[in-house]
This record gives C-alpha cells, sequence and structure tokens, in this order.
C-alpha cells in the first residue's frame, strides 16, 4: 500500500477488513480481502464493473466519480461470476490517495452459509457482528419438522405437569425468538397458537388468538373449495410452499411472505403449521429484474435485433416482433420451429443445435435464408439460458441483419483497392515527373553555378542572377509538391542534430534582409538572451518554415515592417519551449480565409496568384512540419492591417562542441587525391558533376551507365562511385547489386538521383548503396557526402590552402542596385571603412579572452561579407561565431581563426580599394 501513501499495511486491512475492495481512479480493482479471494472472488486488476453489480442502489451504469458520491451510504455488491455472493457495506474516498475503499462483509442469513463459501470463523474480523447474529439466527431456525417433535414431545408430557411446563415454557422461547412468522391452526383454520413475530405482523393479541381462523387474513380460503383443497394437497405432500400477502388486522399494512406449510398429526389431531418469511427485499430485486428484463426485451426491438429463446434441442421457445421481421415468418409460425430450419441452413450447419450444447457466449457472422429464400448476412451473438438451480436448459440468441454493412464493406473495400491503385498511379507519377524536371534542373542550376565563377560583365552577371532565382524558384515549387506528396504517404521524416537557434536566426535574416531592403521595408529580429548556445533538433525544417513564413510576410508586405521575436517561455532541465512571433504590417487576411489557411493550393484571390505567385501549399507545408515537431501555430489576421503568426515549439538542450560539425560547410581541406568513378548517362550532368569534383580536387572517371562502370571497375581501382538511378543498360541498383555481390566490394557508392521519396531513398539504401545526394545537389551537400565516406582516405591536401588568397563577388551588390554603379562604390566604401574597426574591436576581445563579444562582432559583420560575395570568408566568419559560444573552444584555436580570417578581409580590402580607387 506504500504505493497510495496509506498508512496501514495490506495485511492489517486483511485482519481488520478481510472483505475489502480497493478501487483506484481509474475504476480498476487493485486490492481484494483475502475473505473474497478465499470465496472465489476473481478481479484483481480488472475493471470492478466487470466483477460488481449493484443490487442496492440500482445503478445501469457507474464510474469512479459515481463510486466516490455513494460515501457513507449503505450498498449491496453482487460478484457477477459467483451470484449468490452479495456483499453488504459502504464505500470510502481517500482523497490524497485518490482511491476508493470499500469495507463490509457477506450477506449470510444461515451459519450454513459460511461452509457453502468455504469460510469459518476465523475468516472475519474479531469484532465482526455477523457472525453473532448468525448465531442468535441459527438458534431461531426452526423447522416445521422441529415444531411438530416439539409439540409430540410436549402431548408427551401431559401427565408429568413440571417437566411439561418446562419443556412448554423451552418451546415458546424458541418459537416467541424466531425471526419469521409461525402459525399452528386446526384443519378446520381456527388459529391454535402464534409466535410473537406472526403477533406482531398480523395485529393479533396473543390471547385473542382463538378467536381468529387463517381465513381471517388470507382471503384466499375464503371459498371452503378452496380450503378443502388445500388441506388435501397438505395431506399428499410432504409441504406446500406458497407465496401471500401478511396484512395487519388493524393499520392494513401488507408485505410479501413465503409460507412453508406442513400437516402435522398429533394424538390423533391434525395441525397445520405455517413458517412465513417476509421477502420484500426479495420482490423488490425480482421487480427491478422483471423491468430490466422489459428495459433489456425494449432496447432489443427498438435496435432492429431479432431474439430467439431456444431448448436444448434448437425447437423455438419464444421469438421477439424483431426477429419475425428479418427472417419473414410470423410468429405464429416461428413458435415451435427448429432454428436451423428457420435460418435455411442445409445439413451440417445446424449451428444454433451445436451452439446449445455449448455453455459459453460467442459471437459471429453467419449467412441465412429467409422465408422467402433471399441470403442475408446476419451477425449473431448467443448466450446460454440457465435456470434458477443454474442447469443449462437451452440458449438467448440476439441475431442483427448485416446484409447492408456487408454490402458497403465490398464497395468499401473495392474503393480502397481502387484507392491503391490510385495511389501508387500518383506516386509513380510523381516519381516520374521528380526525375524527369529535377533532371534538367540539375543541369541548370549547376550550370550557373559554374558561370558565376568565370569573370562575368555587370549585364551578364544580372541576366545569370535573374536566371538563378528564377530555377531556384521552379525548383522550390517541386519541392513544394513533393514534400506535401510526403507528408500524405507518412514519408515526411524529421531529422535530430545539433544546432544553434541564434544562428540559423541569423542566417535566415541575412538570406532575406535584402529583399526587404529592395520593397523598404525594416526587418528585424529579437532573440531572448536566456536562449541554449545548442537545441537538438530538425533545424533544416526549422529553416524551412521561418523562411517561409517570413518570405510571405516580406511577399505580402508594401509598407512598414516584418518582425521576429523568437522568446524562451519556459526552461525544464534540458529543455526549452520557445515561442516564435511574427508581426507584419502587410495586406492582412479575410476571416473566412483564415480558415482555409492550411488547405492546399489555397490563396485569397485570384489576383493573389497573378500579382505574388505561389503554389499555396506553402502554408500547409509549414503547419504539417510544425505538428510532427510536437508544436503549434496560430494564426491572426486583418485584412489592410497586417497579420500576426505565432508558433509554439520545444527543443532539447545540444551540445555545442558539435555544432561546428554540423553546421560548417567549409571545402577548406579540400578531396585532393580521392580517385572518384562517376556513373552517370546525361551528358549534361556528368560535365556538372564533373567540373564541381574538380573544384574539389577529385581525380574522377565517367561511365554512361552500369555496365560500362563495372568494365571500368575491372581496370582500376576507385575511392568512391557517384551512382545515378536511371540509366540505359543497366541502371543504378542492379549495378550497385552486382558490385555487392558479384564482385565482393565495399567501396562507398553515393546515389546521384532525382527521386526525391523517402521509400525510393530506403531502397536504395537497402540494395547496398551508403548514402545518396538529391538532384539538383549543392556542392556543399555534395562534397560533404563523399568527404564522410571518405574519411580514411589518404588525401593529398595543399599545405598553403590553410592561407589561401580571397577574392570577393560584386554580383549581388549589382543586382539589388539593379547596376547602380553609385550605389556600388558607396557600399563598397562602407565596407572598406567599417570592417578594419571590426577586426581590431574583434583582436581587442581576443586579448581579454572574451569569446562572447569576439562572437557578436563575427556575427556583425556577416552580411556585409556576404554582401559582396565573399563566400569562404563568410564562412570563417560563421566558423568564429559558433566557436565564441561554445564552452569548449580553445583560446588558441579560436585566435588563429580569427587572425586567419583578418588576413584574408584586410587582402581583399586592398583589391577593393585598387579597383574602386
Amino acid at each position: 500500500m506504500k504505493k497510495y501513501n496509506l498508512d496501514i499495511s495490506f495485511a492489517q486491512i486483511n485482519r481488520v477488513f478481510p472483505f475489502h475492495i480497493i478501487i483506484d481512479s481509474s475504476s480498476n480493482i487493485i486490492s481484494l480481502g483475502k475473505s473474497n479471494l478465499k470465496m472465489g472472488i476473481e478481479g484483481i486488476s480488472d475493471s470492478f464493473k466487470n466483477v460488481f453489480t449493484f443490487e442496492r442502489p440500482f445503478l445501469e451504469s457507474f464510474d469512479f466519480k459515481k463510486l466516490k458520491d455513494l460515501s457513507n451510504e449503505l450498498v449491496y455488491l453482487k460478484c457477477i461470476n459467483i451470484p449468490s455472493i452479495i456483499l453488504r457495506g459502504q464505500f470510502e474516498f481517500f482523497a490524497e490517495e485518490q482511491v476508493i475503499v470499500f469495507l463490509g462483509s457477506p450477506l449470510f442469513s444461515r451459519i450454513e452459509n459460511l461452509k457453502e463459501n468455504n469460510l469459518n470463523i476465523n475468516d472475519f474480523a474479531n469484532f465482526d457482528p455477523l457472525l453473532d447474529m448468525l448465531h442468535i439466527m441459527k438458534s431461531q431456525e426452526i423447522t416445521t419438522d422441529e415444531i411438530k417433535e416439539l409439540l409430540i414431545n410436549v402431548s408427551d408430557q401431559k401427565k408429568k405437569t413440571d417437566q411439561y411446563n418446562k419443556q412448554l415454557k423451552l418451546f415458546q422461547s424458541f418459537l416467541d425468538s424466531a425471526s419469521d412468522g409461525i402459525q399452528v391452526a386446526k384443519v378446520d383454520g381456527s388459529l391454535f397458537y402464534i409466535n410473537n413475530e406472526a403477533s406482531s405482523r398480523l395485529g393479533i393479541e396473543m390471547e385473542n388468538v382463538q378467536k381468529y381462523s387463517v381465513k381471517d387474513f388470507e382471503k384466499t380460503f375464503e371459498d371452503e373449495s378452496v380450503w378443502d383443497a388445500h388441506i388435501e394437497d397438505l395431506r399428499e405432500n410432504d409441504k406446500i410452499i406458497l407465496e401471500g400477502i401478511n396484512s395487519h388486522q388493524s393499520t392494513g399494512d401488507s408485505f410479501p411472505v413465503e409460507v412453508t406449510v406442513k400437516l402435522a398429526n398429533i394424538e390423533n389431531e391434525e395441525y397445520i403449521i405455517a413458517n412465513s418469511r417476509d421477502i420484500t427485499e426479495r420482490k423488490a430485486i425480482e421487480s427491478r429484474l422483471v423491468k430490466q428484463d422489459k428495459k433489456f426485451r425494449n432496447i432489443i426491438a427498438n435496435m432492429n435485433l431479432g431474439l430467439l429463446e431456444v431448448d436444448l434441442s434448437g425447437e423455438i421457445l419464444f421469438a421477439n416482433q424483431s426477429f419475425a421481421d428479418i427472417s419473414g415468418y410470423d410468429l405464429d409460425e416461428l413458435k415451435g420451429m427448429k432454428s436451423e430450419q428457420v435460418l435455411g441452413l442445409e445439413a451440417g450447419e445446424e449451428i444454433d443445435s451445436e451452439i446449445s450444447n455449448n455453455a459459453a457466449s460467442n459471437a459471429f457472422e453467419i449467412q441465412v435464408k429467409n422465408k422467402n429464400g433471399e441470403k442475408r448476412w446476419w451477425f449473431k451473438s448467443s448466450a446460454p439460458n440457465l435456470n434458477k438451480a443454474g442447469e443449462h436448459i437451452g440458449n438467448i440468441v440476439i441475431y442483427l441483419d448485416i446484409t447492408e454493412q456487408k454490402t458497403l464493406e465490398k464497395q468499401l473495400e473495392l474503393a480502397k483497392d481502387l484507392a491503391e491503385e490510385g495511389s501508387k498511379a500518383k506516386d509513380a507519377f510523381l516519381a516520374n515527373m521528380s526525375h524527369e524536371i529535377r533532371t534538367p534542373l540539375n543541369a541548370i542550376i549547376g550550370m550557373i553555378r559554374e558561370l558565376k565563377k568565370e569573370n562575368l560583365s555587370t549585364t551578364q552577371e544580372t541576366y545569370l542572377g535573374h536566371t538563378d532565382s528564377a530555377s531556384r524558384h521552379l525548383l522550390s515549387i517541386v519541392n513544394n509538391i513533393l514534400d506535401m506528396s510526403k507528408i500524405e504517404a507518412g514519408e515526411f521524416r524529421l531529422e535530430n542534430h545539433h544546432f544553434s537557434i541564434e544562428a540559423l536566426v541569423g542566417n535566415i535574416q541575412s538570406i532575406l534582409l535584402n529583399k526587404a531592403k529592395q520593397k523598404d521595408i525594416d526587418f528585424r529580429y529579437h532573440i531572448d538572451r536566456s536562449i541554449f548556445q545548442a537545441h537538438k533538433g530538425d533545424s533544416v525544417r526549422l529553416r524551412q518554415v521561418l523562411i517561409n513564413l517570413i518570405d510571405n510576410a516580406i511577399k505580402f508586405t508594401e509598407s512598414g515592417y516584418v518582425d521576429l521575436h523568437v522568446d524562451v517561455v519556459k526552461t525544464e532541465n534540458n529543455k526549452q519551449h520557445f515561442r516564435f512571433v511574427l508581426t507584419d504590417t502587410g495586406v492582412g487576411m479575410n476571416k473566412d480565409y483564415l480558415d482555409q489557411l492550411f488547405s492546399k493550393f489555397s490563396q485569397e484571390e485570384l489576383s493573389t496568384n497573378r500579382k505574388y505567385g505561389g503554389t499555396g501549399l506553402g502554408m500547409t507545408i509549414t503547419r504539417n512540419i510544425i505538428l510532427l515537431m510536437g508544436g503549434e501555430i496560430d494564426v491572426w489576421s486583418e485584412k489592410n492591417k497586417g497579420t500576426k503568426i505565432t508558433i509554439e515549439l520545444s527543443f532539447e538542450k545540444g551540445e555545442t562542441e558539435k555544432l561546428i560539425e554540423n553546421d560548417i560547410e567549409s571545402f577548406s581541406d579540400g578531396l585532393k587525391g580521392v580517385k572518384v568513378l562517376l556513373v552517370e548517362d546525361n551528358a549534361m550532368n556528368r560535365l556538372i558533376a564533373m567540373k564541381s569534383l574538380e573544384y574539389f580536387g577529385c581525380i574522377t572517371e565517367e561511365a554512361e551507365n552500369g555496365k560500362v562502370a563495372l568494365e571500368q571497375l575491372n581496370k582500376e581501382e576507385f575511392d568512391l562511385i557517384l551512382m545515378d538511378i536511371q540509366m540505359p543498360e543497366m541502371d543504378g541498383v542492379e549495378t550497385t547489386q552486382k558490385i555487392r555481390k558479384d564482385a565482393d566490394s565495399q567501396i562507398p557508392i553515393i546515389a546521384l538521383t532525382a527521386n526525391a521519396f523517402r521509400k525510393d531513398i530506403d531502397h536504395y539504401l537497402s540494395m547496398g548503396m551508403n548514402d545518396y545526394v538529391s538532384k539538383p545537389f549543392q556542392e556543399a551537400e555534395l562534397f560533404n557526402a563523399i568527404q564522410n565516406h571518405v574519411a580514411n582516405v589518404n588525401l593529398q591536401t595543399n599545405p598553403t590552402n590553410t592561407m589561401e588568397e580571397h577574392s570577393y563577388d560584386l554580383s549581388k551588390l549589382n543586382e539589388v542596385s539593379k547596376g547602380n554603379q553609385s550605389f556600388i562604390e558607396k557600399m563598397v566604401g562602407i565596407f572598406i571603412e567599417s570592417i578594419p574597426q571590426a577586426l581590431d574591436d574583434m583582436v581587442i576581445a581576443l586579448k581579454e579572452k572574451d569569446h562572447v563579444q569576439v562572437s557578436k562582432l563575427a556575427h556583425r559583420i556577416k552580411p556585409n561579407i556576404d554582401y559582396l560575395g565573399m563566400e569562404s570568408i563568410h564562412l570563417m566568419a560563421k566558423d568564429i561565431e559558433l566557436l565564441g559560444l561554445s564552452e569548449d573552444v580553445s583560446h588558441a584555436v579560436l585566435e588563429e581563426k580569427v587572425h586567419e580570417m583578418r588576413h584574408s578581409l584586410l587582402n581583399v580590402i586592398e583589391k577593393l580599394k585598387e579597383e574602386f580607387a
């Protein structure tokens, strides 16, 4: 009982309350008293309502609250599995432990009940008054045989006055202490004797007893012929048990009794001995049972349930109207028919007859024929019918016509098959379209990436920037459609890695700041300073959500601001609960549209699509990602006033030392010396991949399909294979299987695939591939995938690479300014003037070992570096920002990184000064 903080042990409870029951807040029994168990009551861990029913008060249904409300009220509980056991007592509710305890004892009327229920006096509490009561009742239970014997003994002792008086006094004492009413009459009906209980019930004084006849209070016997027949029955039978009414002669009060009547012959004179027992409570129970039976029969009728009562041979004894309706027979026809005959069953299908010999309840579906020969489906439930002695005398069977449901099931099954076929067709279509669209996109985006590395004119850079933007917009549309399809197919999965929310938000701001500035919108953000330095979760999907929402806010805001607040709502243990609040002063939305904001393809107006573009999937995907993360999203908006979006999310604390590993996308170490076999059938895609591999420093060989790849693998060794999937002659999956099985090679194989569905990726990995990169790929993604699988290759890195010369790219400035040379020169001037001071401040912070300040300064200059297209230096600044926040980073490592970035930036500034004199 420690679990419930009670102050007494189980042993003590069993000693004081051996018939107790303890019920928990789920209404399950958690303890039964030892004497309950000894009587055979079972049900620990079972629901209370499965073990007991209420005799008093009568309850059709109940729960924990209802049991609690019964505290301090007398209750009678009946054991379902052992109906002869009734417990009498009360419930007590223990608020602190949230349990209910039943305290009571069995409702026994005879001392013999103890033996019948496997009990003795040691199974009761020492103080239990039930034992005393049973012993008293034992002495009061006087049978008619005993009365007869006493009368004979008294007659024998008539001549012995003293002994006669003693016997008479003892006889009188026994009779007057009995709880049943006892009356003795002569055969003419005149009363000879009544005991105290009978005197009280009938309102007859003891001295006036001989003035009355049985016929005075038993109106049935006023007819002499009925009385004479009664006497003859008594002479022919040992005893007769009758039910009647005891009526008080003065008040008229009455109650039902069960009377046991016997004829006794004493000294050739006949006496009628009647023992009457009050059966008021039994009659009330029977009345309730009749009402319940009527109620249940009405329920069955209202539910159109057919009811049959059959005997052991399967002959129908009773049928309700509902059964007549579903079978097509009249009620008069049904009575006396065999159930299998009614159900139209063939030989060997006599289900009801078979069930009649089985005392267990069961339920199943059967196909039958009604009177008209129509085939119907019925659900059948059968239970044994027992008489009062517990003997199996037949079955109660309930039928429900489920023909329409079975028809619907078949239709649903067909619809399901069609839906699955449609889903497979949709998946195949999406996979094929994904491949067909992403493959040329890979070439387009790759070519744009390579062109950016060339020396282009300002006009060319502008055109290229627009082309890059358009191609990436098209890719985002394809990705949105695929994301939505993955969500619907249950394939959308979240990753779990270490990341910095502060760095992530800062990066998003740097990405979207230009877009806001172009519209002259103030884009600002605030991050709670109590935020952990690192968290665990899917930063890629969080980034997708925030970029989508902020990008929409900027898109639909013509003037004013877009504001993002990231607040820590609660910190507990190693977890923080966040509230992201995004507010804008944009066009807003009508209330009607808000209700369908998260529906697929929803846009407020057709003009919205024309003016702002988009697929209408972004908000649907955003909401699904947030829900998958275990969060919530709420949107408030008013037309022409703006929108407020609130997101609630939680993330576990991450490890700062793992941030660099997860976030840095640096090629500084290179992949020089790594020998790669590129297997790709599309010449354009081969060219793009070759360019990137050359940029990484890889030694690369080409193969246009799997068959050629196998031939090349037989000739020379490679460190890694980049494998396309869909190829003529031999595809990527078959080629991988042959490499793994036939060649018995464990060479790393990375799938280069335009198929983005998880089931496809899982299939590739199960076939022996080690990793995958989706087309169109980012160079950083490809670089990291290769690096992860060639970690043990002896790379021929360039030792001077750490201090390589860095350059700048003004295409972004050119795009932002629409080719305005004056604006570009102004921005470059600001850069040349501000950066040296920031670098000096960083050196000062280093001397003071203020790593957090170093991190803040690195974060501050990142947007300026990004504007001038210094990608590699931007990564350096990002490294320093994250390292400065890490608690475990050594001062020497951070100092080396800062000096390296300072050296690179000062070199770039000198170049800018030369170009912009």
